[in-house]
């Protein structure tokens, strides 16, 4: 069930009901109990796991969390009110928080329902879009920022606010042992999925000003929140850099030079695909989010007519 990593640090693959299957959860030893860097989502065969790893004695002391996705924060209510043990979150992933119970408990306050109508697409149902409120029912114990030191066992870590896949994502370095936690910001052997939602914001700068600020960091262990370890981080930076400039080019091609929305250069990336959740709109929303940042450097154009935006050449 551990996968020891360094003589302190420790994996725990947890099941999740999605593509990726598991999230990389990990465990730093210190003197007066482990802490739990994310806790996987809140099912019963997650409890299960857990339940079986802490019966061999192993005392908890915190658990950090890298950012408010259900499968990284899932079970981070269990741990406080079953466990009794402290919810550590930075001050973005709280606001975060709030703003996903917001949304819970009144689903037209989301401003993604307009987000996607404005870039051409289909209507949608809000019950596709909702999030489980059990799934954020904590309050955090402590909230750090960006450039804070936190204690991660008996090391020291530096959090470094990493936005891009959320807006509230954080990765933890630690200079003298070069271990660094990077959550969903990197991962070893596919894209992280970086989504623009709402109006105004602009995902993939954020995510690429990201990447620029963990590129030279010197790390010998560079551990994700799913998949395999990055042995490479400057070179994994540099393929999905690469990998970003060709999509652009085949974007670039697909837009009618009267212009077009994202929903259709989306329909014709990715095929015809209804939306009913979350899920399904991603390529809808990866497109959109692409179009956005192509924008932003000159890329490309975009121009509003009678209140939908059209990307043009």
């Amino acid at each position: 069930m551990l996968t020891k990593i360094t003589d302190v640090v420790y994996q725990v693959k947890n099941p999740i009901p999605i593509r990726m299957k598991y999230v990389n959860c990990y465990l730093i030893k210190g003197k007066n109990g482990y802490t739990i860097i994310d806790t996987g989502y809140n099912t019963e065969e997650t409890k299960a796991l857990w339940t079986r790893i802490l019966s061999d004695g192993i005392p908890v002391e915190k658990v950090v969390l890298t950012h408010a996705h259900p499968d990284h924060v899932g079970l981070a209510g269990w741990f406080q009110h079953q466990l009794h043990v402290p919810i550590w979150m930075s001050k973005k992933s709280y606001t975060e928080l709030r703003k996903i119970q917001s949304f819970i408990l009144n689903p037209n306050l989301n401003p993604i329902f307009s987000f996607l109508s404005v870039h051409g697409g289909p209507e949608v149902p809000e019950r596709g879009f909702q999030r489980r409120l059990e799934d954020y029912d904590f309050e955090p114990d402590l909230l750090f920022e960006d450039c804070s030191e936190i204690k991660l066992g008996d090391l020291m870590f530096e959090a470094i606010w990493t936005p891009g896949h959320s807006p509230d994502h954080f990765s933890f370095y630690n200079r003298r042992e070069k271990i660094l936690f990077v959550g969903d910001h990197v991962l070893n052997s596919i894209n992280s999925i970086v989504l623009t939602e709402q109006h105004g914001d602009n995902s993939l700068k954020e995510y690429f000003n990201s990447l620029a600020r963990i590129d030279g960091y010197k790390a010998l262990y560079v551990l994700p929140g799913h998949g395999e370890r990055i042995d490479n981080l400057a070179g994994r930076i540099t393929d999905m850099r690469v990998h970003y400039r060709k999509k652009w080019e085949k974007i670039k091609g697909l837009i009618h030079k009267e212009g077009s929305t994202a929903y259709e250069v989306s329909q014709n990336v990715y095929g015809n695909r209804r939306i009913t959740d979350r899920v399904s709109a991603a390529p809808f929303l990866q497109t959109i989010t692409n179009l956005t940042y192509m924008d932003s450097i000159g890329c490309i154009r975009k121009e509003e007519r009678q209140g939908v935006i059209y990307f043009l050449p």
